[in-house]
């Protein structure tokens, strides 16, 4: 089912009753930089992803198999993916805990932050 636009705050409602997620986008390759919310915000509830950029969010999802990617530029591909899961609800929500242990392993705001202190600390060093 396709809705409309909601309120972010109605995100984490809508995103509870879904069992994939899509995170879709022009094929620009500028876009493939992309750091788009509504990956994160599937991440978090542990929902798979179901992405059409080759970039970072291919490699996330590709490589801990969390969903699925398709070419932006093969609708089919999406079609052909969405029918396939049409009647795997249970295996799709048993991708949760792994979801979520990447989501945790890789984007928790305190790790990010000692990250970025680390590198700005590197950076200040490295100018005086």
């Amino acid at each position: 089912m396709f809705i409309g636009g909601v309120q972010k705050k109605q995100v984490p409602t809508y995103l509870s009753l879904a069992n994939i997620t899509i995170t879709s986008f022009l094929p620009k390759p500028i876009l493939a930089t992309n750091s788009p919310n509504k990956f994160f915000d599937a991440l978090a509830l542990g929902k798979p992803i179901i992405v059409n950029s080759a970039g970072w969010t291919k490699d996330i999802v590709v490589d801990n198999e969390i969903g699925f990617y398709v070419d932006a530029t093969k609708p089919e591909e999406l079609a052909n993916v969405l029918a396939s899961l049409t009647n795997k609800k249970e295996e799709l929500s048993g991708l949760k805990s792994k979801i979520r242990a990447v989501a945790e392993e890789n984007f928790q705001a305190d790790i990010l932050a000692e990250k970025a202190m680390k590198i700005l600390i590197q950076v200040n060093e490295r100018s005086h």
